[in-house]
């Protein structure tokens, strides 16, 4: 990763974001009130639900391009999984069980009738509807309209060729709303260990969602592991550890610089205590190479790594996921990372515990 691409990552996320209802600060206010009455979403992370015309929708070039979209792999896993599991319902079948769910998806051209469309234009007022149809904002949002914590995403467009344009020229930012929205969901269903969370700002000026069952494994000046050891139980473990140092250069932020950070990471802290020749390394196989992406991590841009690691001998390992960002006010660099052992099982339902865990977490 390139720094001139690190520092002008920015560009990459810049798209437009509308919420529909707004207002003054009572209105705000009385809408908090109201959000806090609903019932919570529903729905498991990745999880995505498209209201949409059958017909009209399966059979054309925007429906199967959005799909495609939505239908991309989890990277840095050893066998092929999506990111996002995709169900498309018409209008009709859209039952009061579907309304909850946390994330729907309404795809509307503006120049074709039918009862999907029709009934979803009722959402809007006519004005708003003849000011879309010359607007390029193309993304719409509702917030806790059935449910708390519950987003309604509209991709509006005045004609199937103009929806099937935005939808090319948005796409990256398309997938990585979906992917945050989804993280954050995984947030909100979570659950706390609040004593743990406290102990855990105290001694390291961090906040971060932590969830019942996680314990701090190894602990040193600039180091911590946590670790929900599932393994005999349920045949999983989840682990996650922060590791800070000096900020010196923009080449830190390399991939080959990543790299070789993790692979020290791995001699130091993840080493057989009877065997210093076996530790925590990562597969760098061509089939199953880490892939490497600039991605906003909270306030921060960061190198995003995600691949695969085993132990340097043994046949144990499992996938991982990083996060490398620079903290101004500490004036360090800091590598995050998730890494879970799960042998025959799913893995991306694991990953969304890790990102959920890490996107949490705020340094003071």
């Amino acid at each position: 990763m390139h720094s001139k691409k690190f520092l002008f990552a920015s560009l990459f996320f810049s798209f437009a974001l509308v919420i529909l209802s707004c207002g003054d600060n009572k209105n705000k206010e009385e809408k908090n009130n109201r959000s806090s009455a609903l019932p919570p979403a529903q729905g498991i992370a990745g999880r995505v639900l498209v209201v949409a015309d059958t017909n009209s929708w399966k059979h054309s070039l925007s429906g199967q391009t959005m799909d495609s979209l939505l239908s991309i792999d989890q990277q840095g896993l050893p066998n092929s999984e999506k990111v996002f599991e995709l169900y498309s319902v018409p209008i009709e079948r859209w039952t009061n069980l579907l309304q909850k769910r946390h994330l729907i998806i309404f795809p509307l051209i503006l120049n074709e009738e039918n009862p999907t469309n029709n009934k979803v234009k009722k959402m809007f007022s006519t004005a708003f509807l003849e000011k879309a149809k010359t607007d390029t904002t193309f993304f719409y949002y509702q917030k806790d309209r059935v449910c708390r914590n519950q987003t309604f995403m509209f991709l509006i467009a005045p004609d199937r060729q103009t929806f099937y344009n935005q939808l090319l020229k948005n796409k990256g930012s398309f997938q990585e709303k979906i992917y945050q929205l989804s993280i954050k969901h995984k947030q909100n269903v979570m659950k706390h260990n609040y004593d743990r969370e406290k102990e855990f700002y105290k001694k390291y000026k961090i906040k971060m969602h932590i969830p019942p069952k996680y314990d701090i494994v190894k602990e040193e000046n600039d180091f911590v592991w946590l670790r929900k050891n599932n393994y005999n139980k349920k045949g999983y473990d989840i682990n996650l550890y922060i590791y800070s140092d000096e900020y010196r250069s923009q080449n830190q932020f390399s991939d080959s610089s990543v790299l070789a950070w993790r692979e020290k990471i791995g001699q130091k802290f993840f080493t057989d205590p009877e065997d210093s020749t076996e530790y925590m390394t990562t597969q760098m196989y061509e089939t199953v190479a880490p892939t490497h992406q600039t991605k906003r991590f909270g306030k921060y841009y960061s190198n995003n790594t995600r691949g695969l690691w085993r132990l340097k001998k043994g046949v144990i390992g499992g996938s991982f996921v990083s996060y490398v960002f620079y903290h101004p006010t500490k004036d360090k660099i800091y590598y995050v990372e998730g890494f879970i052992n799960c042998p025959g099982q799913k893995k991306t339902k694991y990953i969304y515990e890790i990102e959920a865990m890490l996107h949490s977490m705020k340094i003071y």
